[in-house]
């Protein structure tokens, strides 16, 4: 702690120079020392000069990630600063009750023996006499709420007691080992007791699980060190511990909240009176029949798919309740929740209090002080969930009409990323031919309630009849235009409503926009995030000293022997190759409009309805030309480049210099032929064919696999993975294959003293990983009980490599494997 004398970022200084290179290297010390930055609460600089002419936040605390794990509610304050330049900075917990915490559902009391009888007996006795379907829902599911409350409260009670009694018991049993104290029944005791603590462990790391919130993470992970860490580092950044209010800093409870509330309750009114109305007739609309789909009445069959649709693990409403709990239970709640849903249809709104809903702020920066610095997300309850799912599934098949090009994401079949692309492509384009532009950045949640009559006239004109007027998505527009005296002054327009003149670099959609991508400014954002996330903490916890297999390795697929991470480089490429494929494929996108507009007529894709496509020279038949395939006819042809259309139409000698000979000739003739016999051509476009998957289409995923097949190592077996067990028994079994586990002879290899190569069982052999699982006797002993067990021809197996001896078993079995180990 203390004045370092530099900051990490230019929103850190007020006034004076701000240096880049000294911050990136202040950066990399934190991050090369695995420290961690804890979040000032309030001022904002800690340094300040007498004239408050030049600020700076020099001052602040660098921990240990492993503070978080003893004071999770840790946290600094920036103090005033009375006589001195420098404030002073308090390090505490500061714990703060904000209320009872709601209900929430975890889907490790699935697991917990009599809950389902618990949820069964407690629904079915449930008699509410309400008319309303929807609030007799809300109402049993509320009941529902204080049943398990005060079951789980006493479930946890005895299972906390439980744990601490099997530990006890199973460090007795060590004792007794210990002392060699022990008979086939305390050994099988303890078996019971380590499954029994096993269960409780698994419970807790789903519960940390569903806590942290991660979304990568794999079913049985006992990383419980790492998930904590998650969940603390999480907590500590999001936690609210104040605000300032009219300047004065403020963190009493009560007080926050009635803050909030008032500003929300402010920017989520109604409108005034007064308010500005546009007349705009909208030029796309929907059919008759097709606003009456849209208003059929919804099925149970729709509601569930609905329902199925959601994430299992999404964050809750009022409710409590996870999408996993329904789904779980649909036999027995679905008929109640679908009543509840065809009530919103049949009356066209929410029953009194069942569209409440939990607002979370979101810091959007670090250090959040402000109320503006905070986004709401809104949490709603299941009901409101589902009835907006299913409104969003009728939709899907008519926004397509109804939503134009200018709507860049949340339609099927476009990207969000037009919007920024379109725009860094028109700022390059302004810039080089010297074209005078402007570009207005509207944000509705922000804008002024007003209006003025002077706009855009028109938009650029990018080539012909080509226009861009405006770019929307959701809450964010872009209106373009050009900058000429019957269109407006840059001054007067922001000016009168409002806003300052935009720097030519900007964020839009979170992209950067205006920038040379060759300039390392460009991608400081990208190096950030990227930062946070390969933190040192994280790789302190996951990361590993010593490297058994080399990287490239761990990315090969696994049908070539390796894991199947696959490489960042392919992941890029694959990702790029989308974008030509996008355009090669002439979808009809506005960023296809905008390029060819921009570059001219001369890129394009390939020729439509085979009137243009080549006979000869394109690739539409096979991966060969056919020039290449037949030279012989080739040669006789006279329009070499005829198209496929014109050649298929007539005869296939009609455009030869000469009839053709025996021979080689008639061989090619005969083969041709035959290889046309099936084509037959239809009035649809022209378009490319990916000829990775046979289907046509272009899929990531593909290309990605097979530009790793090309540039990675491939071995002659392929990775043995079994899904029945665990990943990690699979990873040991492929590093046992590899012989990249840490025995003695493996270490001595690596550089690491050990004493002796012998094994430390039986102090007859090296202990490779030969010895250790085929040679051992306790090992043969293992093998032979499995192989008795689950294969006929033992011997074979026992000789085998280890990718060839596991083989697939059930989840009681594998709990037999186990007890063998133990």
């Amino acid at each position: 702690m203390g004045d370092f004398n530099d900051v990490r970022s230019s929103n850190e200084r007020h006034g004076s120079c701000f240096n880049p290179y000294n911050a990136r290297c202040f950066n990399r010390f934190i991050s090369n020392s695995g420290l961690v930055d804890i979040n000032m609460e309030g001022y904002a600089f800690t340094w300040s000069h007498p004239s408050a002419s030049k600020m700076s936040k020099l001052d602040r605390f660098l921990v240990s990630d492993g503070i978080f794990t003893l004071f999770p509610s840790i946290t600094a304050i920036c103090l005033d600063r009375h006589l001195s330049d420098h404030r002073p900075i308090l390090l505490c917990e500061v714990h703060l009750d904000f209320g009872p915490i709601p209900f929430r559902f975890y889907h490790s009391w699935f697991d917990i023996d009599g809950f389902e009888d618990l949820i069964k007996r407690s629904w079915l006795s449930f008699s509410h006499s309400d008319a309303n379907r929807m609030i007799r829902f809300e109402k049993k599911l509320q009941d529902l709420k204080v049943l398990i409350r005060q079951w789980i409260k006493t479930k946890n009670s005895d299972i906390s007691s439980n744990k601490h009694d099997i530990v006890n018991e199973l460090r007795e049993i060590d004792k007794k080992m210990d002392r060699g104290e022990v008979d086939e029944a305390t050994i099988l005791k303890r078996f019971e007791l380590k499954n029994n603590l096993i269960k409780i462990n698994d419970m807790e790391a789903t519960d940390n699980l569903q806590k942290s919130k991660v979304k990568w993470a794999i079913e049985g992970d006992e990383n419980s060190k790492f998930f904590h860490g998650i969940i603390n580092k999480r907590r500590s950044q999001l936690a609210i511990r104040g605000v300032f209010v009219d300047g004065i800093w403020c963190s009493e409870p009560d007080t926050i909240k009635d803050t909030f509330l008032n500003h929300f309750a402010a920017r989520f009114s109604i409108p005034p009176a007064h308010r500005f109305k546009l007349s705009f007739q909208f030029q796309k609309g929907l059919t008759s029949s097709q606003a009456e789909d849209l208003e059929r009445s919804v099925s149970n069959d729709e509601i569930r798919r609905a329902v199925w649709n959601c994430g299992d693990n999404k964050s809750p409403g009022p409710d409590g309740f996870t999408f996993e709990f329904f789904k779980r239970f649909w036999d027995l709640i679905g008929a109640d929740f679908c009543d509840a849903v065809n009530h919103f249809f049949l009356y066209g709104a929410f029953s009194n209090g069942c569209n409440s809903s939990f607002i979370a702020l979101i810091p959007k920066v670090i250090d959040a002080k402000f109320m503006n610095d905070f986004r709401p997300i809104s949490l709603i309850g299941c009901i409101y969930k589902v009835v907006t799912k299913v409104l969003a599934n009728r939709l899907v098949s008519v926004i397509q009409e109804l939503i134009s090009d200018t709507q860049s994401a949340f339609v099927a079949g476009r990207q969000i990323l037009d919007g920024p692309f379109i725009l860094d492509e028109i700022l390059h384009w302004c810039k080089r031919k010297n074209k005078k532009s402007i570009f207005f950045k509207v944000n509705f949640a922000k804008a002024y309630d007003s209006a003025v009559e002077e706009g855009l006239l028109k938009g650029i004109q990018l080539s012909g009849s080509t226009f861009i007027s405006h770019l929307f998505y959701a809450d964010d527009a872009m209106f373009l235009g050009e900058w000429s005296e019957g269109n407006l002054k840059v001054e007067q327009a922001a000016a009168s409503v409002g806003c300052t003149v935009m720097n030519p670099q900007f964020r839009y959609l979170g992209v950067m926009v205006g920038h040379r991508s060759s300039s390392i400014k460009a991608w400081d954002d990208i190096i950030f995030k990227l930062r946070g996330r390969l933190s040192k903490w994280k790789e302190r916890i996951t990361g590993k000293k010593i490297t058994w297999v080399a990287w490239n390795k761990v990315l090969t697929a696994k049908n070539h022997g390796g894991l199947g991470v696959s490489s960042y480089f392919a992941l890029n490429r694959a990702l790029l190759l989308k974008w030509v494929w996008r355009f090669i494929s002439n979808d009809g996108s506005l960023w296809c409009q905008t390029i060819r507009a921009l570059y001219g007529q001369s890129i394009d894709s390939h020729p439509t309805k085979c009137i243009r496509s080549l006979f000869w020279y394109d690739c539409w038949i096979g991966d060969v030309p056919l020039f290449a395939k037949f030279p012989w006819l080739f040669a006789l042809e006279l329009n070499k480049v005829v198209s496929v259309a014109d050649k298929l139409n007539g005869s296939l000698a009609d455009s030869f210099r000469r009839d053709v000979r025996g021979g080689r000739e008639s061989h090619q003739m005969e083969t041709l032929n035959s290889l046309l016999a099936s084509v037959s051509l239809s009035n649809s476009f022209d378009r490319w064919f990916c000829d990775l998957t046979g289907d046509g289409e272009f899929r990531v995923k593909e290309v990605r696999n097979f530009i790793d097949d090309l540039t990675l190592p491939s071995q002659s077996e392929p990775t043995r993975w079994v899904r029945f067990i665990p990943i990690k028994v699979n990873i040991f079994a492929w590093r046992a294959r590899l012989d990249c586990l840490p025995t003695r002879v493996n270490l001595a290899r690596r550089g690491v003293h050990v004493d002796s190569s012998s094994c430390s069982l039986c102090d007859s052999n090296e202990e490779n990983v030969h010895h250790l699982f085929f040679c051992y006797d306790f090992a043969r002993l293992i093998l032979r009980r499995i192989c008795l067990k689950h294969c006929r021809r033992t011997q074979q197996v026992m000789t085998a490599t280890l990718s060839k001896k596991i083989k697939k078993v059930e989840r009681s079995e594998v709990v037999d494997f186990d007890v063998l180990d133990g």
